[in-house]
């Protein structure tokens, strides 16, 4: 699982609580997910280096526009 919320990162590596109610909600789904097994470890990569947000946020389409001409995702993951 893959991640580019540093808060979201840190509540599921480190066992720490949040207050936040999105991110309360996105955390249940995220633990439900680890615990039926549907992934096995988590990842923290920058936001400029997401996806998806060159969909929605100019000038953040480098990585892909890398990912649609090699069709491989090279993001680094912490």
């Amino acid at each position: 699982m893959l991640t580019d919320s540093k808060q979201m990162f840190d509540v599921m590596t480190r066992a720490s609580e949040t207050t936040e109610k999105r991110l309360m909600i996105d955390l249940a789904a995220a633990r439900d997910a680890c615990n039926k097994q549907e992934t096995s470890n988590d990842g923290l990569f920058k936001s400029e280096r997401n996806i998806a947000e060159g969909l929605t946020k100019h000038g953040l389409w480098l990585a892909l526009k890398e990912v649609l001409k090699t069709g491989v995702d090279t993001n680094p993951v912490q």
